[in-house]
């Protein structure tokens, strides 16, 4: 009879270690699920609420820069530089405009005998404006570069010599000039 005792307190025993394992680990299984929801969810509505944030920033820096470059657009010096520009134009027929244009742009990549060019662009009042700008701006690693064209798509003003002198044919140039209407442009340009 002991034999038996102890063959049934030894079953006894394994059933009971048998249910205690398998809640153990249903237990453990069913925490961890709660657990791993839980968790993403909180990184999920954390990293919604950062992106909301930064979001939000990145639009007001952008509308403050728009909107910066628009008074900048806006001022007498920068105008009037333009216009002088366009009245170079005045009466010529489209062919011979083009043709001038392009001889320019010729001669400024390939640096020949452009000093005089380059100098009226790099020194005018337009010019001069942007460096004071460039020089008084907190935002001097966003403005790197600033450069004006007039109608034709050509160079009138910059705060450093850029690459070509007509832009006339470029997306971005296109894009902004919009036919002699203007339009607002963020992107790239090159």
């Amino acid at each position: 009879e002991m034999k038996k005792y102890k063959s049934l307190q030894s079953k006894l025993m394994i059933s009971i270690l048998s249910v205690g394992l398998i809640a153990g680990v249903l237990t453990l299984g069913l925490v961890y699920l709660n657990g791993t929801h839980a968790l993403k969810q909180s990184i999920g509505g954390t990293f919604k609420e950062l992106a909301e944030t930064i979001s939000s920033h990145v639009e007001e820096s952008i509308t403050h820069h728009i909107e910066e470059a628009q008074l900048m657009a806006a001022t007498t010096s920068i105008i009037s530089t333009v216009e002088e520009s366009n009245l170079l134009y005045e009466g010529e027929p489209e062919g011979r405009i083009r043709k001038r244009v392009e001889e320019i742009e010729n001669r400024w990549v390939n640096a020949a005998g452009m000093n005089a060019y380059l100098f009226e662009v790099l020194n005018n009042r337009a010019t001069l404006f942007l460096k004071d700008f460039l020089a008084n701006s907190s935002n001097r690693d966003v403005h790197r570069f600033i450069m004006i064209t007039n109608e034709k798509g050509a160079v009138v003003a910059a705060t450093q010599k850029p690459t070509h002198y007509d832009y006339s044919q470029t997306p971005w140039w296109k894009n902004a000039f919009n036919e002699g209407i203007g339009s607002l442009y963020v992107g790239n340009i090159q």
